[in-house]
């Protein structure tokens, strides 16, 4: 951004204002646009499908390869425009640096969505099992909900999410997701359980 910002305001003040125009797109477009996208990504895919990113270690190498091919082309670029020549060379190298960072952050994610997950249990009866989906045991048991909003599962407020995606996440998941210890949520939903009795737990 930092890069974005200087070569913009310098191309209104030189003769190689085309070069820095292009340079200042690719800070733009390549050096923050582009590593928000690995950013976010790496942070949100893993979290819907309520995994935990594979090797995050790996992440930061891959940023800071992306980050040293775009100040490689920056800076060349603005080189080229000047002294011309062999200059061009390392210019063409950066583009390779930025696109194999790429790809190996799309790797890093898809490493961690390519094993599957077998479906939750869909439980009717018994004991709180972990296994279970949050959606299948509010169903069943209303009285739950109360207990998952207490534990940070704000989504749950929503009436729409209960019957839909709620239905696709186990307790033992949506714990993982939200660093919540399972012990302490499965206890409060069995003690909510046996307040309201076995009859009250079921829909009419």
């Amino acid at each position: 951004m930092l890069m974005s910002l200087g070569t913009g305001v310098a191309a209104n003040f030189t003769t190689a204002s085309g070069a820095l125009v292009g340079a200042q797109r690719h800070a733009l477009t390549v050096g923050f646009v582009t590593l928000m996208i690995y950013g976010m990504a790496s942070k949100m895919i893993p979290v819907f499908e309520g995994r935990e990113l594979g090797r995050p270690h790996l992440l930061m190498p891959v940023f800071w390869q992306l980050m040293t091919g775009n100040v490689m082309r920056v800076g060349f670029q603005i080189a080229h425009d000047v002294w011309g020549g062999w200059l061009a060379v390392p210019m063409g190298l950066s583009g390779g640096l930025e696109l194999l960072s790429g790809f190996l952050s799309g790797a890093i994610v898809w490493e961690s969505m390519r094993t599957a997950e077998a479906p939750p249990e869909q439980v009717s009866e018994g004991p709180i099992r972990p296994e279970a989906t949050i959606g299948d045991l509010l169903a069943r048991h209303p009285e739950m909900l109360d207990v998952f909003l207490r534990h940070v599962l704000e989504p749950l407020r929503s009436a729409a999410f209960r019957p839909t995606v709620a239905r696709t996440i186990s307790l033992r998941t949506a714990c993982k997701v939200h660093k919540i210890e399972l012990e302490a949520p499965v206890k409060e939903l069995e003690a909510a359980v046996s307040v309201s009795g076995p009859g009250a737990a079921r829909r009419p």
